[in-house]
């Protein structure tokens, strides 16, 4: 359900001795005194304001900054991680209240004084696990049939996923397990999972999508109708096809692939088409070319031998890349797009 959570606070308090860290200040070179810009108040009762400030912790991360006519403190967190070792697992309705709580009690005790439900929500992020019959791979091209981007999404994870995205809001699907281990959190015993999140980037899109503006409106809506909306936009704007619109998308980019091949090699196109397909299919069962030199030379293949087939393959792969083409898989793009839909919305 909900993961990231962006906040902005309002009738904020700041104790005496708060905890909070300054960017920096002007700086004497020469007798290395530091002059530090102030921050809520001058002598005059008026808010000045120099550069960012920040009161962060293990698990939320709290920027003050200069708005127009005042000063902004906005919020940033993961909510499962509040009361879970890692985000992998949604938390329950009822836990969102004991969140909250948490994260208050902990700006209390650094010197912030607020109450967390009158804060404005500024971005939120939903999300679904799903368990893949296949392997993830396998349903990448369905996503490029849904005009989803393959790319590497370096502004949140920096793994690899498929993306949809404006200013405003964004559809991202990933390898949640990959996401895990570059983050060197513990992934065992937990099952394939490919993620789908959906991100309201901005607060006038959180309040025109969601109807809601502040954290006290959002727990009022309730958690069924942060997932019946989720349900909704993913099934109107992601899941629109059917399986024949979407076996007609796959007919056209497969015959988009193999007139690239028979551009290139004319007659000679099916087999070459046939030999990427194959060395994908070899490669993705090996899991690397040591195991197939493994294989030829307990076969008595001699160096020369050895060296052509990682010749071949190394070419065949390159042309790989150029298409994109995905691992083998006996179901069809029809398929495989009904099971993720029905996951997905369940």
């Amino acid at each position: 359900m909900i993961d990231t959570l962006w906040m902005r606070l309002e009738d904020v308090k700041i104790m005496p001795g708060a905890k909070i860290e300054f960017e920096g200040g002007k700086t004497n070179f020469e007798t290395g005194e530091v002059k530090q810009v102030l921050l809520f108040e001058d002598v005059t009762g008026k808010q000045a304001f120099g550069k960012t400030a920040y009161c962060n912790a293990e698990t939320y991360c709290l920027d003050i900054k200069p708005l127009y006519g005042g000063i902004g403190f906005i919020l940033r967190l993961s909510v499962p991680k509040q009361i879970h070792e890692n985000n992998y697992s949604p938390i329950l309705e009822g836990e969102f209240s004991q969140v909250l709580q948490k994260v208050e009690q902990g700006l209390s005790d650094n010197g912030i004084k607020t109450r967390l439900e009158k804060a404005k929500v500024t971005r939120l992020d939903c999300f679904k696990n799903t368990l893949p019959s296949e392997p993830i791979p396998c349903y990448s091209r369905v996503f490029s049939l849904l005009n989803a981007n393959y790319a590497k999404d370096k502004t949140t994870y920096g793994v690899d996923g498929w993306l949809m995205k404006n200013s405003r809001q964004q559809f991202c699907i990933y390898n949640k397990l990959e996401e895990m281990k570059k983050n060197k959190e513990v992934t065992k015993g937990l099952p394939e999972t490919l993620r789908f999140e959906h991100r309201v980037l901005k607060a006038d899109k959180v309040q025109s999508f969601y109807n809601f503006t502040t954290i006290e409106e959002l727990k009022a809506k309730g958690w069924q109708a942060l997932i019946d909306k989720q349900k909704e936009t993913w099934r109107d704007d992601f899941f629109k096809y059917s399986p024949e619109e979407i076996e007609i998308r796959a007919e056209s980019q497969l015959r988009t692939e193999m007139e690239y091949f028979q551009a290139k090699y004319g007659n000679r196109f099916f087999s070459k088409y046939l030999k990427v397909i194959g060395a994908q299919a070899l490669m993705q069962q090996a899991g690397g070319f040591e195991v197939v030199k493994k294989a030829l030379e307990n076969m008595a293949c001699n160096r020369m031998r050895v060296w052509r087939a990682e010749k071949e393959l190394t070419e065949a792969l390159f042309e790989i890349e150029n298409l994109k083409v995905e691992p083998i898989t006996l179901k069809t793009l029809g398929s495989l797009y009904i099971e993720l839909k029905e996951k997905v919305l369940a």
